[in-house]
């Protein structure tokens, strides 16, 4: 049987969205839906703090010098990302949101340095968008 990779956009939730009651179901790693929603609230509060007055809103809208000062790398997540740049031949522009999907990662865990594990899981995601 071949194998398909299936890949969808699926667009920034709502402040009421956000704010919304769920079904209460059990997500795969055992948060239920009212934990996860918890869970990217204060991920979305610490990106409004971090950018406030500066127009920015989401991590995906930092590009440039924002994105290297808000995205800091520990030594061993930056080896990561420049191997992965070098062996998977990637864009700078593939670069650039590997960066900011990990800094949104390591939001969803309360942590202000990117590390390797945010790296790792962010390219794995970002893979789908190579084939």
């Amino acid at each position: 049987m071949d194998r398909i990779d299936l890949q969808i956009e699926v667009p920034r939730p709502s402040e009421q969205e956000l704010q919304a009651v769920g079904l209460g179901a059990t997500a795969v790693d055992g948060n239920d839906s009212a934990s996860m929603r918890e869970r990217v609230r204060r991920a979305h509060d610490l990106q409004l703090g971090r950018y406030q007055g500066m127009g920015i809103h989401w991590n995906s809208q930092l590009s440039g010098k924002w994105l290297r000062q808000f995205a800091p790398l520990t030594p061993a997540a930056n080896t990561l990302l420049d191997t992965a740049f070098e062996q998977l031949g990637m864009s700078m522009r593939a670069r650039d949101r590997i960066l900011k999907l990990a800094r949104t990662i390591a939001d969803l865990e309360e942590t202000q340095q990117i590390d390797t594990v945010h790296i790792a899981e962010a390219i794995q995601y970002r893979q789908l968008d190579r084939g």
